[in-house]
């Protein structure tokens, strides 16, 4: 179109020019105005010329008709981008880190265009070039998100442009993400209250209680949200027909994959967005499978929700050489190793020389400036790791020096300034091998220009794809130096093997970490020189000829490689445990670590290992096959999705027009106030409990003491809490101004206040479950008060502090025997008497019985009394009968007590910190045997609080 515009500007001048010619001949006519042969004949010229230039004007002019028409049929791909564009940006209120330049996005768009798949038929070209720019944009994008963000921008992308074609409606889709919340799962409260005890939910607008559900299978909560869904008119007659043909939807619901079948009765015909609604309000647990296919299909490639492996080399290949390359750091991938193994790849003349990598932090500054700058004209690559601890003055400098040697990054790398008295001097002197690659971790402290100017790249493992865990675990491997110590080494093969052993529980570790607390108690950071460190210890164990000891490699890498990071003692007999599987003396004849994978054998280089992961393992792999329950992969799902969801609400435009009977903010708030000031108890009187205990003030007197005082603490703070957001809501504050807002944003949206859930211990109940708990503890203290005699059975989680309790348990009859604490242990033994009905308890002399343990990871068998398999959460939480303890000396604790799992007792899901104590578990095989490491690597445990949060 440019070209055109010229030739039309051209052809313009030129008639110009002509007709100025013409009125200059006339004016030298002097006399006789009959005109000559001389101007006859340059009139007769300029005619000719001129008729030329109208007809080159006229073809310019249907080129141009033809051009627009060709140029409207293009716009399409033009609006396609700038709908991509826009969710781009929305994702910087996400982090901080996102933020993309519109230069290096239109250079994106540019590369997409280009490489798009050519067709003779306009209308499947104009498809095939916005395909290619939409996962051209999104490829480039999601390369520089954290891997838990890269599903929501999918979705994102995926639902934007569904609405702006017209096929989801937008207020349908502000009602599936806003309206229609899954929430907790949270059970029932373990103890009956005197008193009836609600809070209005904000899931009911209408401020009603909620109703209990008329089909008997279906939860009141599960129904709560098909009400929910008839408000739009499409589903209108949904909660009628369910009742009516309950046993048809009961066979949909039970099914463990109902996204794959249709719906039943006339709504098999619903769309997939409306059926993606209906598995949202019955079976959420099915939410993230569902909405993973939901995109595929709509965006027509199902790379959308795959994996995106990472290439170092295929990054630097697409990055224009005047370009930084930021990465986000994981401590899994050694930075350094893996881009100078790509340097010989993309380079014939490649020297190891031309690699430099300089630690930012406490080195100078002008040290690391020379440096740089010596190596970007020498054309050197240069890797700045942890620019992230560097200060903001000089990051400032730095982006000086990266616009002063390498450009804007929009004119060629070696166009030298014109100007002698430019402020980049050292324009055109880069080499233009040179290669600039930064390392930091997500921080705030990035300077925007580093921000906007670099491509970013993110490091992280993508977490739906344990195959490629395991191969970039291999790949960030020092192979030169491995396959030397390999060859260098008597036990080769055993050496090669031990170290793909190594690899593949540093990456289970790596996996399981994905899944939070519910697998690993803590969060560890774990990285490459771990993986160099055990390296060097198996180096160590097989460097004679003598048998190689196994148990010494594996008692090494458990306690010294992994030792210094995992902490807490149950993580370490997990990493025991699973050494004890990945670090065999016969990991080298291809022994199977789970079905349909086995390990390579030991003459495969240490080079070969990955393609060998690559190729071999199935890529439909997860955790399951790592010992992690099935039940806890759908917790994740579940939970996963339901973030993805509510961060969608935040990205959603400003605008929103009330749903119908939707209550305020400001009312919903009120409402809560109300209800729980009305529903509050009154404070303990604890002030004469001193008195009626002062002649026998034994541990656990004091203790429940301690636990009243608590309790009257949290009361008293929820009282000022709320008198504080009523003054808020009188208009005595203001919103804008004071730090009360928070508070009651939280009880309009059901959320407990962060003060409350500090005094209280935490929780991840929401308020009206949390409410109710804490009105359930205050009853069982208030008993306890009136009588100054524990319950026979004791509610544990009604406890503020539970391990406390059980301390003070052992100091009582450490008192009583003059004994120290320490020379006394708790035994405890899972009853057959049911917790709801606990009849028919003996009394204990030196005990007591408790309740309210909530079994994870695994079942438990009433009929037998032991723990049993659960493949798929079907038994997930549920409450174990009472559990008897008793204080024992060390005397009196048996040597070997078999077929008992010592499973830990924590607080909530949580876990972390929370540990109270550990319970014995009987099972059906002795706990030593092989067989009997699946309760360790199921991390099953019990909790006293099974809330699981969305």
């Amino acid at each position: 179109r440019l070209k055109l515009v010229a030739t039309q500007n051209e052809i313009q001048s030129k008639l110009q020019t002509l007709e100025t010619e013409l009125i200059a001949k006339l004016g030298e006519l002097e006399g006789d105005v009959l005109p000559g042969p001389d101007l006859v004949n340059a009139t007769e010229n300029i005619r000719i010329t001129a008729s030329e230039l109208e007809a080159e004007a006229a073809d310019a002019a249907t080129q141009e008709k033809q051009l627009n028409e060709g140029r409207e049929k293009y716009k399409p791909v033009a609006a396609r981008a700038a709908q991509v564009f826009d969710v781009i940006d929305s994702l910087r209120t996400l982090d901080n880190t996102y933020v993309f330049s519109v230069n290096s996005l239109i250079t994106v768009f540019r590369q997409a265009v280009a490489g798009a798949r050519k067709h003779s038929d306009i209308e499947k070209r104009v498809d095939n070039l916005a395909k290619a720019v939409t996962y051209g944009l999104f490829a480039h994008v999601a390369r520089a998100l954290h891997e838990s963000d890269r599903p929501l921008f999918a979705a994102l992308l995926c639902f934007r442009l569904l609405v702006n074609n017209g096929n989801v409606k937008s207020s349908e889709l502000r009602f599936f993400i806003q309206e229609i919340k899954s929430g907790r799962q949270t059970p029932p409260l373990p103890v009956t209250l005197e008193k009836d005890f609600f809070i209005r939910k904000a899931l009911d607008d209408a401020g009603k209680d909620m109703e209990a559900s008329p089909i008997e299978w279906l939860s009141p909560q599960v129904w709560a949200r098909v009400q929910k869904l008839t408000m739009l008119s499409r589903f209108e007659n949904l909660g009628d027909n369910m009742v009516e043909n309950a046993s048809r939807w009961r066979d949909w619901y039970d099914l463990e994959a109902p996204e794959t079948e249709k719906l039943p009765l006339e709504w098999k015909k619903l769309g997939p967005f409306h059926r993606l609604m209906v598995i949202r309000t019955l079976r959420p647990d099915r939410l993230w499978v569902s909405l993973t296919n939901f995109i595929a299909r709509q965006m027509e490639d199902k790379k959308y929700v795959q994996g995106m492996a990472l290439s170092f080399e295929k990054v630097v290949k697409e990055t224009p050489p005047g370009t930084p390359i930021l990465f986000f750091s994981n401590p899994a991938v050694n930075l350094p190793s893996a881009l100078s193994r790509v340097g010989p790849k993309l380079n014939s003349t490649w020297e190891d020389s031309m690699f430099v990598s300089l630690a930012v932090g406490d080195r100078e500054y002008e040290s690391i400036e020379a440096t740089l700058e010596d190596a970007l004209v020498e054309g050197k690559w240069v890797l700045l790791e942890n620019v992230h601890l560097a200060s903001a003055d000089w990051l400032s400098k730095l982006g000086r020096i990266i616009e002063d040697y390498l450009g804007d990054g929009h004119v060629p790398l070696n166009a030298a300034s014109d100007d002698e008295e430019s402020e980049f001097p050292n324009r055109g002197k880069a080499n233009l091998r040179a290669r600039l690659f930064l390392s930091a971790a997500p921080s705030s402290s990035l300077s925007p220009y580093l921000l906007r100017r670099a491509m970013k790249v993110s490091t992280g493992i993508d977490r739906e794809a344990f195959p490629g865990t395991v191969a970039q675990v291999l790949d960030a491997l020092d192979h030169e130096q491995l396959e030397a110590m390999a060859v260098a080494c008597p036990n080769n093969v055993d050496f090669r093997a031990a170290i793909f052993g190594l690899s593949f529980l540093h990456s289970a570790m790596l996996e399981r970490d994905r899944y939070g607390q519910s697998c690993l108690n803590e969060r560890y950071s774990l990285g490459h020189s771990d993986l160099h460190s055990g390296a060097l210890i198996i180096k160590s164990f097989m460097e004679n000829k003598d048998e190689v000891q196994w148990e010494g490699i594996r008692s090494y890498i458990t306690d010294v490689v992994y030792g210094g990071h995992v902490v807490d003692v149950h993580d370490k007999g997990l990493v025991a445990a699973m050494a004890q599987l990945y670090l065999r003396d016969d990991c080298g004849s291809g022994v199977e670590y789970f079905p349909e994978f086995t390990t390579p054998n030991g003459s495969v280089t240490i080079d070969q290992q990955a393609r060998y992961v690559r190729d071999k393992m199935p890529a439909t792999v997860t955790a399951k096959e790592l010992g992690v329950p099935e039940a806890l992969e759908n917790q994740r799902a579940f939970a996963d999705t339901e973030s993805i969801v509510q961060q969608m609400s935040l990205l959603l435009p400003a605008e929103r027009s009330q749903a119908r009977g939707e209550l305020t903010i400001e009312e919903k708030c009120k409402l809560a106030v109300d209800d729980i000031s009305e529903a509050l108890p009154a404070e303990l009187d604890i002030a004469s409990l001193f008195e009626r205990l002062s002649e026998h003030r034994d541990p656990l007197a004091l203790h429940m003491l301690t636990e009243c005082s608590i309790m009257n603490g949290v009361l008293k703070s929820i009282r000022d809490t709320l008198a504080d957001v009523d003054a808020l809501l009188q208009g005595d504050l203001s919103w804008a101004s004071s730090g009360i807002a928070s508070t009651a944003q939280a009880l309009a949206e059901d959320r407990v206040p962060e003060r409350w859930l500090a005094e209280s211990g935490g929780s991840l109940r929401g308020l009206s479950a949390w409410l109710g708990e804490l009105c359930a503890k205050w009853e069982q203290l208030k008993t306890w008060r009136d009588t100054t005699a524990l319950p026979q059975v004791v509610w544990l989680g009604g406890l503020f502090r539970p391990k406390a309790f059980l301390d003070a348990l052992k100091r009582k009859y450490a008192r009583e025997g003059e004994e120290g604490i320490e020379n006394f242990t708790l035994l405890s033994e899972v009853t057959r008497v049911d917790a709801e009905v606990p009849t028919g308890l003996p009394a204990l002399k030196n005990g007591i019985y408790l309740r309210g343990f909530f079994l994870n990871g695994a079942g438990w068998s009433t009929k037998k009394g032991v723990l049993e398999e659960d493949p798929h959460g079907l038994k997930q939480g549920v409450e174990l009968p009472i559990i008897q303890v008793t204080v024992a000396s060390e005397a009196e604790v048996p040597k070997e007590i078999p077929n008992v799992f010592s499973c830990p007792v924590y607080k909530s899901n949580a876990r972390g910190d929370g540990f109270v104590f550990s319970a014995s578990l009987k099972t059906m095989t002795a706990i030593d045997s092989p067989e009997a490491v699946k309760w360790t690597l199921a991390s099953v445990a019990l909790v006293l609080d099974p809330t699981i949060q969305a």
